[in-house]
């Protein structure tokens, strides 16, 4: 499995590395990366309510948005949206708010 910094992370890639070598990666990456759906990218520059995702799958590559303290848009050839065994819900604590986090 490879973790991929948001520089190197597209859908192009991570299809690529699955499909030819059967690795798995995962990583963050940028809003003008190639392979992210028009959806995404319009959430890219919405307030969500903290935590909540917006999932898409292009092929074999798993895109969401995560809304942390900023939206967040990750890759992965890892995880999927196919069984219920693959959604692990996890309670995670909201960081306390002050000036950098309103």
């Amino acid at each position: 499995m490879l973790y991929l910094n948001n520089l190197f992370t597209n859908q192009p890639l991570l299809s690529l590395l699955r499909k030819e070598l059967g690795v798995g990666a995962i990583g963050t990456t940028r809003k003008n990366t190639l392979g992210i759906l028009s959806d995404i990218l319009q959430g890219k520059d919405e307030k969500y309510e903290w935590g909540s995702t917006i999932p898409r799958t292009v092929g074999v590559v798993f895109i969401a948005l995560w809304q942390d303290n900023t939206a967040l848009i990750f890759m992965t050839t890892v995880h999927s949206l196919n069984s219920h065994e693959d959604l692990k819900l996890v309670n995670r604590r909201r960081p306390a708010l002050n000036a950098q986090n309103p």
